[in-house]
């Protein structure tokens, strides 16, 4: 049976153990460790902390990696300028011909590696207007604007005097329109009177209306032992103006 002295070392002893149970533990070199980042001693003999090794102790990944693997993140963002593959709508002529007349827009891809955008594809752009077509080509809102006619189209044409179509041989041609929208200056097929009657023919030559006539008209009546006449133009230029008078004459 311990007596007063033993009870008191007794008691003393179990103070010293709870009092150790409740100190901080301290590293070798008197370092506290905080509750979210412990430090991993390099097995060197010396005890000291590698600052380079240090792990967030919340995610469990070494700092340094960490701190890498966002950098490279940032420069890929930044390099990138568009979704690969991503397709967009584009149009590089002038924004007033937009979708007016033939013009359209059309569609850019974004590259495989996402630097950008290739070229407008399928785009139509304002062109040349041509009168092939009812379709406005340069797309400024007008159809076929300065075109005479559609390329290809006939018509009926005559360039004689007026009062002798159709009267005695003469008769109207034809024209055609050009690639360039302006009527063909040929009359094809077109007869116009003829200069010189011939009174041997049955037909109304100079288109007068009386077929095979006897009499030629000068200043009356003119009669052509030959039975040929002709209309000779006589012109005169005075004060600048040029007149010409086509007096019938006699042939041999």
């Amino acid at each position: 049976m311990l007596g007063p002295e033993g009870s008191t070392m007794r008691i003393h002893g179990m103070a010293l153990l709870l009092a150790a149970a409740v100190t901080p533990l301290a590293c070798a070199q008197g370092m506290q460790l905080d509750e979210s980042t412990e430090a991993l001693q390099e097995n060197d003999g010396q005890g000291e902390v590698d600052e380079a090794t240090a792990v967030d102790a919340d995610t469990g990944t070494d700092a340094d990696t960490e701190e890498a693997s966002t950098g490279d993140k940032q420069l890929q963002g930044a390099a990138t300028a568009c979704t690969p593959g991503h397709g967009r709508a584009c149009y590089t002529g002038l924004a007033s011909t937009r979708d007016v007349g033939a013009c359209s827009g059309g569609i850019e891809i974004c590259f495989s590696d996402g630097s950008g955008y290739g070229p407008c594809e399928h785009e139509v752009l304002p062109a040349e207007e041509t009168c092939a077509n009812d379709i406005d080509d340069d797309c400024d809102g007008a159809v076929n604007e300065g075109c005479e006619c559609t390329p290809g189209d006939t018509e009926p044409c005559y360039n004689g005097p007026p009062g002798t179509e159709g009267v005695g041989i003469c008769q109207a041609g034809m024209r055609t329109c050009t690639e360039e929208g302006t009527w063909s200056p040929a009359c094809v097929g077109e007869v116009q009177p003829s200069l010189r009657e011939d009174l041997n023919s049955p037909y109304d030559d100079d288109c007068t209306g009386t077929p095979h006539d006897s009499l030629c008209e000068q200043n009356g009546i003119l009669t052509c032992p030959s039975g040929n006449c002709m209309q000779v133009p006589h012109c005169s230029n005075a004060g600048g103006i040029v007149a010409c008078a086509f007096p019938w004459e006699c042939l041999p």
